[in-house]
């Protein structure tokens, strides 16, 4: 019922090539108005995730740097109080000795 001859498949093949030579190069075009809006906001949004990328991503690293700088002081200064609570000083003694005298 559905079975086509080879001819009439040949010709319908025939008349899709004709039209589609029979477009204009405006319509043959890669890129139309559609496409070029697309792009544009694919460039958009990419441009604003690089740029929040780097707005939230560099004041973290910054502070990251500053706190584990301050943490190994920290770790510094409970070592030495540890150290010196077992060598029997206490631990105002410790701390009274890094405070200027008047």
């Amino acid at each position: 019922m559905s079975e086509q001859t080879p001819t009439h498949r040949a010709s319908q093949r025939d008349r899709i090539r004709a039209r589609f030579n029979n477009l204009s190069p405006r319509e043959q075009r890669v890129l139309g108005p559609a496409e070029i809006i697309g792009l544009a906001g694919s460039v958009l949004i990419l441009l604003l995730v690089v740029v929040s990328y780097l707005y939230f991503l560099v004041p973290a690293n910054s502070q990251l740097v500053g706190l584990q700088a301050q943490r190994s002081l920290l770790q510094a200064l409970v070592k030495d109080l540890q150290s010196a609570i077992k060598g029997g000083e206490s631990s105002r003694s410790f701390s009274s000795e890094d405070q200027p005298k008047p």
